[in-house]
Protein backbone atom coordinates (compact mmCIF):
# COMPACT_ATOMS: atom_id res chain seq x y z
CA UNK A 1 0.00 0.00 0.00
CA UNK A 2 1.48 3.32 -1.12
CA UNK A 3 0.91 6.19 1.29
CA UNK A 4 1.18 9.96 1.35
CA UNK A 5 0.60 12.71 3.90
CA UNK A 6 -2.84 14.22 4.25
CA UNK A 7 -3.09 17.77 2.97
CA UNK A 8 -5.12 18.64 6.08
CA UNK A 9 -2.47 18.10 8.78
CA UNK A 10 -1.89 21.19 10.95
CA UNK A 11 1.29 21.39 13.02
CA UNK A 12 0.06 22.81 16.31
CA UNK A 13 2.98 22.88 18.74
CA UNK A 14 5.90 20.94 20.19
CA UNK A 15 6.07 19.62 23.72
CA UNK A 16 9.07 19.91 26.05
CA UNK A 17 10.59 16.73 24.55
CA UNK A 18 10.37 17.97 20.98
CA UNK A 19 7.38 15.80 20.05
CA UNK A 20 5.07 17.37 17.46
CA UNK A 21 1.34 17.92 18.04
CA UNK A 22 -0.61 17.53 14.80
CA UNK A 23 -4.34 17.98 14.16
CA UNK A 24 -6.08 16.69 11.05
CA UNK A 25 -8.96 18.93 10.03
CA UNK A 26 -10.66 16.19 7.99
CA UNK A 27 -10.70 13.36 10.55
CA UNK A 28 -10.36 15.62 13.63
CA UNK A 29 -7.65 13.31 14.95
CA UNK A 30 -5.20 14.99 17.34
CA UNK A 31 -1.91 13.22 18.01
CA UNK A 32 1.59 13.61 19.36
CA UNK A 33 4.37 12.35 17.07
CA UNK A 34 7.95 11.68 18.14
CA UNK A 35 10.74 12.98 15.92
CA UNK A 36 11.60 9.58 14.45
CA UNK A 37 8.01 8.82 13.43
CA UNK A 38 7.61 12.31 11.98
CA UNK A 39 10.71 11.82 9.86
CA UNK A 40 9.36 8.49 8.61
CA UNK A 41 6.05 10.13 7.69
CA UNK A 42 7.91 12.80 5.74
CA UNK A 43 9.78 10.12 3.77
CA UNK A 44 6.94 7.67 3.25
CA UNK A 45 5.63 9.11 -0.01
CA UNK A 46 8.82 8.01 -1.72
CA UNK A 47 8.91 4.48 -0.26
CA UNK A 48 7.25 1.34 -1.58
CA UNK A 49 8.36 -1.02 1.17
CA UNK A 50 8.38 1.08 4.29
CA UNK A 51 7.80 -2.02 6.43
CA UNK A 52 11.29 -3.16 5.55
CA UNK A 53 13.04 0.17 6.20
CA UNK A 54 11.63 1.04 9.61
CA UNK A 55 11.60 -0.85 12.89
CA UNK A 56 8.46 -2.45 14.28
CA UNK A 57 7.55 0.49 16.53
CA UNK A 58 7.78 3.03 13.69
CA UNK A 59 5.71 0.78 11.41
CA UNK A 60 3.06 0.54 14.14
CA UNK A 61 3.04 4.35 14.43
CA UNK A 62 2.74 4.66 10.65
CA UNK A 63 -0.32 2.40 10.69
CA UNK A 64 -1.85 4.44 13.52
CA UNK A 65 -1.22 7.59 11.49
CA UNK A 66 -2.94 5.93 8.52
CA UNK A 67 -5.92 4.79 10.60
CA UNK A 68 -6.44 8.36 11.86
CA UNK A 69 -6.07 10.10 8.51
CA UNK A 70 -2.65 11.70 8.95
CA UNK A 71 -1.50 9.39 6.16
CA UNK A 72 -3.72 8.36 3.25
CA UNK A 73 -3.46 6.11 0.22
CA UNK A 74 -1.63 7.78 -2.64
CA UNK A 75 -4.51 7.49 -5.11
CA UNK A 76 -7.01 9.12 -2.71
CA UNK A 77 -8.15 12.71 -3.34
CA UNK A 78 -9.37 14.14 -0.04
CA UNK A 79 -11.34 16.82 -1.87
CA UNK A 80 -13.53 14.01 -3.23
CA UNK A 81 -14.27 12.91 0.34
CA UNK A 82 -15.33 16.46 1.21
CA UNK A 83 -17.47 16.66 -1.92
CA UNK A 84 -19.19 13.42 -0.89
CA UNK A 85 -19.81 14.77 2.63
CA UNK A 86 -21.14 17.99 1.15
CA UNK A 87 -23.60 16.28 -1.20
CA UNK A 88 -24.88 13.98 1.54
CA UNK A 89 -25.17 16.86 4.00
CA UNK A 90 -26.90 19.10 1.50
CA UNK A 91 -29.61 16.69 0.45
CA UNK A 92 -30.16 14.51 3.51
CA UNK A 93 -33.56 14.79 5.14
CA UNK A 94 -32.60 13.04 8.35
CA UNK A 95 -33.01 16.32 10.26
CA UNK A 96 -35.52 19.09 9.64
CA UNK A 97 -33.97 22.31 10.99
CA UNK A 98 -36.13 25.43 11.04
CA UNK A 99 -35.48 28.89 12.42
CA UNK A 100 -38.79 30.52 13.29
CA UNK A 101 -39.14 34.27 13.68
CA UNK A 102 -42.42 34.58 15.57
CA UNK A 103 -42.15 38.36 15.26
CA UNK A 104 -39.84 40.90 13.62
CA UNK A 105 -40.65 43.39 16.36
CA UNK A 106 -38.06 44.09 19.06
CA UNK A 107 -37.87 45.90 22.39
CA UNK A 108 -34.32 47.08 21.65
CA UNK A 109 -32.83 49.39 19.05
CA UNK A 110 -29.25 48.25 18.38
CA UNK A 111 -27.51 50.43 15.78
CA UNK A 112 -25.72 47.57 14.00
CA UNK A 113 -28.71 45.21 13.77
CA UNK A 114 -29.13 43.73 10.27
CA UNK A 115 -32.81 42.87 10.66
CA UNK A 116 -35.69 44.68 9.00
CA UNK A 117 -37.95 45.53 11.93
CA UNK A 118 -41.73 45.70 11.75
CA UNK A 119 -44.59 44.93 14.09
CA UNK A 120 -45.83 41.87 12.22
CA UNK A 121 -47.00 39.04 14.47
CA UNK A 122 -47.79 35.48 13.54
CA UNK A 123 -51.52 35.30 12.82
CA UNK A 124 -53.64 32.27 13.67
CA UNK A 125 -53.87 31.02 10.08
CA UNK A 126 -50.06 31.06 9.81
CA UNK A 127 -49.67 29.13 13.07
CA UNK A 128 -52.13 26.48 11.91
CA UNK A 129 -50.42 26.14 8.54
CA UNK A 130 -46.95 26.05 10.12
CA UNK A 131 -47.92 23.14 12.36
CA UNK A 132 -49.40 21.32 9.35
CA UNK A 133 -46.34 22.16 7.23
CA UNK A 134 -43.92 20.72 9.78
CA UNK A 135 -45.96 17.57 10.36
CA UNK A 136 -46.23 16.91 6.62
CA UNK A 137 -42.51 17.57 6.16
CA UNK A 138 -41.62 15.08 8.90
CA UNK A 139 -43.93 12.42 7.47
CA UNK A 140 -42.92 12.79 3.84
CA UNK A 141 -39.17 12.47 4.34
CA UNK A 142 -38.89 9.90 7.16
CA UNK A 143 -37.07 12.52 9.23
CA UNK A 144 -35.52 11.36 12.50
CA UNK A 145 -35.16 14.72 14.28
CA UNK A 146 -36.73 18.18 14.32
CA UNK A 147 -34.58 21.13 15.36
CA UNK A 148 -36.28 24.46 16.08
CA UNK A 149 -34.51 27.75 16.74
CA UNK A 150 -36.72 30.55 18.05
CA UNK A 151 -35.69 33.87 16.55
CA UNK A 152 -36.87 37.40 15.90
CA UNK A 153 -36.97 40.39 16.33
CA UNK A 154 -37.23 39.51 19.97
CA UNK A 155 -39.02 36.14 20.19
CA UNK A 156 -40.02 36.49 23.84
CA UNK A 157 -42.38 39.32 22.88
CA UNK A 158 -44.50 36.43 21.59
CA UNK A 159 -44.08 33.93 24.42
CA UNK A 160 -47.63 32.62 24.07
CA UNK A 161 -47.03 31.81 20.40
CA UNK A 162 -43.79 29.99 21.25
CA UNK A 163 -45.63 27.92 23.86
CA UNK A 164 -48.55 27.17 21.55
CA UNK A 165 -46.34 26.08 18.66
CA UNK A 166 -43.90 24.19 20.87
CA UNK A 167 -46.64 22.09 22.44
CA UNK A 168 -47.86 21.15 18.96
CA UNK A 169 -44.35 20.32 17.71
CA UNK A 170 -43.59 18.21 20.78
CA UNK A 171 -46.87 16.28 20.39
CA UNK A 172 -46.15 15.64 16.70
CA UNK A 173 -42.62 14.43 17.43
CA UNK A 174 -43.78 12.09 20.18
CA UNK A 175 -46.45 10.66 17.90
CA UNK A 176 -44.05 10.18 14.97
CA UNK A 177 -41.14 9.00 17.15
CA UNK A 178 -39.00 11.97 16.06
CA UNK A 179 -36.35 13.48 18.33
CA UNK A 180 -37.06 17.11 19.26
CA UNK A 181 -34.29 19.71 19.78
CA UNK A 182 -34.80 23.40 20.39
CA UNK A 183 -33.09 26.62 21.47
CA UNK A 184 -33.82 30.33 21.58
CA UNK A 185 -31.86 33.44 20.60
CA UNK A 186 -33.00 36.34 22.77
CA UNK A 187 -31.71 39.66 24.06
CA UNK A 188 -32.55 38.39 27.55
CA UNK A 189 -34.59 41.39 28.69
CA UNK A 190 -37.78 39.35 29.11
CA UNK A 191 -36.09 36.15 30.30
CA UNK A 192 -37.04 36.30 33.96
CA UNK A 193 -37.27 33.12 36.04
CA UNK A 194 -40.97 32.59 35.45
CA UNK A 195 -40.47 32.85 31.68
CA UNK A 196 -37.49 30.48 31.82
CA UNK A 197 -39.55 27.90 33.70
CA UNK A 198 -42.30 28.15 31.10
CA UNK A 199 -39.76 27.69 28.28
CA UNK A 200 -38.23 24.68 29.99
CA UNK A 201 -41.38 22.92 31.19
CA UNK A 202 -43.76 23.63 28.31
CA UNK A 203 -41.39 24.11 25.37
CA UNK A 204 -38.36 21.94 26.29
CA UNK A 205 -36.15 24.98 25.68
CA UNK A 206 -32.98 24.83 27.75
CA UNK A 207 -30.33 26.30 25.44
CA UNK A 208 -30.30 30.09 25.27
CA UNK A 209 -28.09 32.62 23.50
CA UNK A 210 -27.97 36.12 25.00
CA UNK A 211 -25.91 39.08 23.82
CA UNK A 212 -24.10 41.78 25.80
CA UNK A 213 -21.65 44.21 24.24
CA UNK A 214 -19.57 45.23 27.21
CA UNK A 215 -20.03 46.55 30.72
CA UNK A 216 -22.99 48.71 31.71
CA UNK A 217 -22.19 52.06 30.06
CA UNK A 218 -20.84 50.58 26.84
CA UNK A 219 -23.58 47.99 26.49
CA UNK A 220 -26.38 50.48 27.14
CA UNK A 221 -25.08 52.84 24.45
CA UNK A 222 -25.09 50.02 21.91
CA UNK A 223 -27.90 47.74 23.05
CA UNK A 224 -30.44 50.11 24.47
CA UNK A 225 -34.10 49.58 25.04
CA UNK A 226 -36.58 51.53 22.97
CA UNK A 227 -37.66 53.34 26.13
CA UNK A 228 -33.97 54.34 26.59
CA UNK A 229 -33.69 52.49 29.90
CA UNK A 230 -30.64 50.41 30.79
CA UNK A 231 -30.69 46.86 29.47
CA UNK A 232 -27.47 45.69 31.17
CA UNK A 233 -28.79 45.39 34.72
CA UNK A 234 -32.01 43.70 33.59
CA UNK A 235 -30.18 41.15 31.43
CA UNK A 236 -27.56 40.35 34.08
CA UNK A 237 -30.26 39.91 36.72
CA UNK A 238 -32.16 37.56 34.42
CA UNK A 239 -29.05 35.51 33.67
CA UNK A 240 -28.32 35.23 37.39
CA UNK A 241 -31.82 34.08 38.26
CA UNK A 242 -32.16 31.57 35.39
CA UNK A 243 -28.67 30.10 35.12
CA UNK A 244 -29.57 27.07 37.23
CA UNK A 245 -32.28 25.98 34.80
CA UNK A 246 -30.97 27.35 31.48
CA UNK A 247 -27.74 26.60 29.59
CA UNK A 248 -26.69 30.12 28.61
CA UNK A 249 -24.23 31.07 25.89
CA UNK A 250 -23.17 34.70 26.22
CA UNK A 251 -22.34 36.36 22.90
CA UNK A 252 -20.31 39.56 22.80
CA UNK A 253 -20.41 41.50 19.53
CA UNK A 254 -17.06 43.19 19.01
CA UNK A 255 -15.98 46.21 16.98
CA UNK A 256 -13.41 48.98 17.45
CA UNK A 257 -15.62 50.84 19.91
CA UNK A 258 -15.90 48.12 22.56
CA UNK A 259 -12.99 45.70 22.04
CA UNK A 260 -11.16 47.10 25.09
CA UNK A 261 -13.92 45.65 27.27
CA UNK A 262 -13.76 42.10 25.86
CA UNK A 263 -11.70 40.83 28.80
CA UNK A 264 -13.55 43.05 31.28
CA UNK A 265 -16.93 41.49 30.48
CA UNK A 266 -15.39 38.04 31.02
CA UNK A 267 -13.98 39.14 34.36
CA UNK A 268 -17.31 40.66 35.39
CA UNK A 269 -19.16 37.39 34.83
CA UNK A 270 -16.42 35.36 36.48
CA UNK A 271 -15.98 37.51 39.59
CA UNK A 272 -19.74 37.76 40.12
CA UNK A 273 -20.06 33.96 39.94
CA UNK A 274 -22.23 33.69 36.87
CA UNK A 275 -22.59 30.09 35.70
CA UNK A 276 -22.78 30.50 31.95
CA UNK A 277 -21.98 27.78 29.44
CA UNK A 278 -19.48 29.85 27.48
CA UNK A 279 -18.63 33.32 26.17
CA UNK A 280 -18.36 33.70 22.40
CA UNK A 281 -16.86 36.76 20.72
CA UNK A 282 -18.32 37.69 17.35
CA UNK A 283 -17.32 40.47 14.95
CA UNK A 284 -19.73 43.24 14.05
CA UNK A 285 -19.60 43.07 10.25
CA UNK A 286 -20.76 45.06 7.28
CA UNK A 287 -22.05 43.65 4.02
CA UNK A 288 -22.14 46.70 1.77
CA UNK A 289 -19.56 49.43 1.28
CA UNK A 290 -22.04 52.16 2.27
CA UNK A 291 -22.91 50.46 5.59
CA UNK A 292 -23.02 53.14 8.30
CA UNK A 293 -21.08 50.88 10.67
CA UNK A 294 -18.27 50.11 8.22
CA UNK A 295 -15.65 52.38 9.83
CA UNK A 296 -16.24 50.81 13.25
CA UNK A 297 -15.74 47.25 12.02
CA UNK A 298 -12.51 45.30 12.26
CA UNK A 299 -11.24 43.62 9.13
CA UNK A 300 -11.20 39.84 9.41
CA UNK A 301 -7.41 39.84 9.83
CA UNK A 302 -7.59 42.47 12.58
CA UNK A 303 -10.33 40.57 14.39
CA UNK A 304 -8.66 37.16 14.15
CA UNK A 305 -5.40 38.62 15.45
CA UNK A 306 -7.20 39.81 18.58
CA UNK A 307 -9.57 36.88 19.11
CA UNK A 308 -7.07 34.34 20.58
CA UNK A 309 -6.25 36.56 23.57
CA UNK A 310 -9.94 37.02 24.41
CA UNK A 311 -10.65 33.30 24.06
CA UNK A 312 -7.61 32.49 26.21
CA UNK A 313 -8.86 34.85 28.91
CA UNK A 314 -12.34 33.31 28.83
CA UNK A 315 -10.89 29.80 28.93
CA UNK A 316 -8.81 30.62 32.01
CA UNK A 317 -11.97 31.72 33.79
CA UNK A 318 -14.65 29.30 32.60
CA UNK A 319 -12.56 26.35 31.31
CA UNK A 320 -14.89 25.71 28.40
CA UNK A 321 -13.38 24.66 25.10
CA UNK A 322 -14.45 23.13 21.81
CA UNK A 323 -12.20 21.43 19.31
CA UNK A 324 -12.75 22.08 15.60
CA UNK A 325 -14.92 19.54 13.82
CA UNK A 326 -15.58 18.60 10.21
CA UNK A 327 -18.82 19.96 8.80
CA UNK A 328 -20.71 18.56 5.79
CA UNK A 329 -21.71 22.03 4.59
CA UNK A 330 -20.63 25.52 5.59
CA UNK A 331 -24.09 26.41 6.86
CA UNK A 332 -27.51 24.86 7.15
CA UNK A 333 -28.79 27.41 4.62
CA UNK A 334 -27.10 25.30 1.92
CA UNK A 335 -29.10 22.20 2.90
CA UNK A 336 -32.46 21.34 1.44
CA UNK A 337 -34.03 20.59 4.83
CA UNK A 338 -32.91 23.73 6.66
CA UNK A 339 -34.48 27.18 6.35
CA UNK A 340 -36.05 30.12 8.13
CA UNK A 341 -39.71 31.14 8.39
CA UNK A 342 -40.97 34.65 9.14
CA UNK A 343 -44.20 35.68 10.96
CA UNK A 344 -46.15 35.71 7.68
CA UNK A 345 -45.05 32.22 6.68
CA UNK A 346 -42.48 33.15 4.07
CA UNK A 347 -39.52 30.75 3.72
CA UNK A 348 -35.90 31.95 3.57
CA UNK A 349 -32.67 30.10 2.89
CA UNK A 350 -30.63 32.25 5.30
CA UNK A 351 -31.86 33.74 8.56
CA UNK A 352 -30.09 37.01 7.69
CA UNK A 353 -32.70 37.41 4.95
CA UNK A 354 -35.69 36.74 7.20
CA UNK A 355 -38.20 39.57 6.79
CA UNK A 356 -36.75 40.77 3.46
CA UNK A 357 -39.59 39.60 1.25
CA UNK A 358 -37.86 39.95 -2.11
CA UNK A 359 -35.36 37.32 -0.90
CA UNK A 360 -37.93 34.74 0.14
CA UNK A 361 -37.80 31.21 -1.25
CA UNK A 362 -41.52 30.54 -1.17
CA UNK A 363 -43.90 30.07 1.74
CA UNK A 364 -45.47 27.42 3.93
CA UNK A 365 -48.77 27.66 2.05
CA UNK A 366 -47.47 26.74 -1.42
CA UNK A 367 -43.99 25.40 -0.71
CA UNK A 368 -40.47 26.42 -1.61
CA UNK A 369 -39.82 27.94 -5.03
CA UNK A 370 -36.74 27.25 -7.13
CA UNK A 371 -35.90 30.72 -8.37
CA UNK A 372 -32.42 32.00 -9.15
CA UNK A 373 -31.64 33.21 -5.63
CA UNK A 374 -32.81 29.98 -3.97
CA UNK A 375 -30.83 27.82 -6.38
CA UNK A 376 -27.67 29.79 -5.61
CA UNK A 377 -27.80 28.32 -2.12
CA UNK A 378 -28.70 24.79 -3.11
CA UNK A 379 -26.12 24.27 -5.87
CA UNK A 380 -23.22 26.43 -4.63
CA UNK A 381 -19.81 24.82 -5.08
CA UNK A 382 -16.51 25.37 -3.29
CA UNK A 383 -14.28 27.94 -4.96
CA UNK A 384 -10.79 26.97 -6.12
CA UNK A 385 -9.16 29.26 -3.57
CA UNK A 386 -10.95 27.46 -0.72
CA UNK A 387 -9.89 24.05 -2.04
CA UNK A 388 -6.27 25.00 -1.30
CA UNK A 389 -7.00 25.83 2.34
CA UNK A 390 -5.96 23.49 5.15
CA UNK A 391 -9.10 24.52 7.09
CA UNK A 392 -11.56 23.55 4.34
CA UNK A 393 -13.03 20.51 6.19
CA UNK A 394 -14.05 22.64 9.20
CA UNK A 395 -15.19 25.60 7.09
CA UNK A 396 -16.46 24.19 3.77
CA UNK A 397 -16.16 27.52 2.03
CA UNK A 398 -17.48 29.82 4.74
CA UNK A 399 -20.45 32.17 4.75
CA UNK A 400 -22.37 32.10 1.49
CA UNK A 401 -24.41 35.14 2.46
CA UNK A 402 -21.24 37.21 2.32
CA UNK A 403 -20.32 35.58 -0.98
CA UNK A 404 -23.68 36.36 -2.58
CA UNK A 405 -24.12 39.85 -1.12
CA UNK A 406 -20.74 41.06 0.07
CA UNK A 407 -18.66 43.89 -1.25
CA UNK A 408 -15.29 44.78 0.17
CA UNK A 409 -13.73 43.05 3.18
CA UNK A 410 -16.05 40.48 4.69
CA UNK A 411 -16.03 37.65 7.19
CA UNK A 412 -16.83 34.97 4.67
CA UNK A 413 -14.03 32.83 6.10
CA UNK A 414 -15.51 31.25 9.20
CA UNK A 415 -12.17 29.91 10.46
CA UNK A 416 -8.64 31.18 10.95
CA UNK A 417 -5.55 29.02 11.31
CA UNK A 418 -4.03 31.08 14.12
CA UNK A 419 -7.27 30.95 16.12
CA UNK A 420 -7.60 27.20 15.54
CA UNK A 421 -4.01 26.51 16.61
CA UNK A 422 -4.30 28.55 19.81
CA UNK A 423 -7.55 26.76 20.66
CA UNK A 424 -5.92 23.37 20.13
CA UNK A 425 -3.03 24.37 22.40
CA UNK A 426 -5.56 25.19 25.13
CA UNK A 427 -7.30 21.88 24.57
CA UNK A 428 -4.01 19.99 24.94
CA UNK A 429 -3.15 21.85 28.15
CA UNK A 430 -6.56 20.97 29.54
CA UNK A 431 -6.10 17.34 28.47
CA UNK A 432 -2.79 17.12 30.31
CA UNK A 433 -4.26 18.70 33.42
CA UNK A 434 -7.26 16.37 33.41
CA UNK A 435 -5.00 13.34 32.87
CA UNK A 436 -2.86 14.35 35.84
CA UNK A 437 -5.90 14.81 38.04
Amino acid sequence: MLLKKSKFNIKVDKDSKGNQLIFNTLTNAFALFDEETLKAIDEIEYLKNYEEKFNKKIVENIMLAFENGFLIEQDLNELDILKYYREVGRFTKETLAITIAVTMNCNMNCPYCFEKKNTKRMEENVKIKLIEFIENSLKSSNTKSLSITWFGGEPLLELNTIVELSESFIEICERLNVKYNTKIITNGVLLDRNTAQILLEKCKIKNVQITLDGLRDTNDKRRHLKNNKSSFDIICKNIKTTQDIMDILLRVNIDKNNSKEAKEIVEYFYSNEFKIKNIAFAPVTFIYEDDKNKDNCYSKDEFYNLLPQWEEYAFNRFHYIETPSTVPVACGALSINCFGIDPEGYIYRCWTDIGIKDKNSGDIFYGEKLDGYTLKWLIEDIEDECKKCILLPICQGGCSYHKFNGKGDSFRCASNEKVIIEGLKRYYRKYLKDEIV
